[in-house]
């Protein structure tokens, strides 16, 4: 995933902020690779970009968190709030079943979660109560 860092109110003058990440509920090395680092902004620049690896983990999750912070700005700018960005990981992990691979969706509609399903080659399937989850997962 990429993350945009702006400068705005002007892009007069090099200047320097520095990056990183944090966990919150997704983990280091297991959802995402930590980033740190400088960005530098020249003269006349107003955008940079940070490239952050998501990592599969092949587990079925709920959707986890972290953040990537931006400080300690040099060369005469300043930072507004936030500083602080919280990033979401959305859950593409599934589980095999008799062969099948099954995948968990976070469309908001059935006809989402059928086209998200047609898009990878299948068909949805819905479950009505956490019972019929957990029969499937355990069988």
């Amino acid at each position: 995933m990429r993350v945009r860092v702006d400068r705005t109110d002007g892009s007069d003058g090099e200047i320097t902020v520095d990056y990183s990440t944090v966990a919150g509920s997704a983990a280091v090395g297991t959802d995402f690779e930590a980033v740190s680092g400088t960005l530098t902004f020249a003269d006349g620049q107003a955008q940079q970009f940070v490239d952050i690896t998501l990592l599969d983990d092949n587990t079925p999750e709920d959707l986890e968190t972290f953040a990537f912070v931006i400080d300690n700005v040099q060369g005469g700018a300043n930072l507004l709030a936030p500083r602080t960005a919280q990033i979401s990981v959305a859950d593409n992990d599934g589980f095999s079943y008799r062969g099948n691979q099954y995948v968990t969706t976070t469309a908001k509609t059935w006809l989402q979660a059928q086209a998200e399903a047609e898009q990878l080659g299948g068909n949805l399937v819905s479950f009505f109560t956490a019972q019929d989850d957990s029969w499937l997962k355990q069988t």
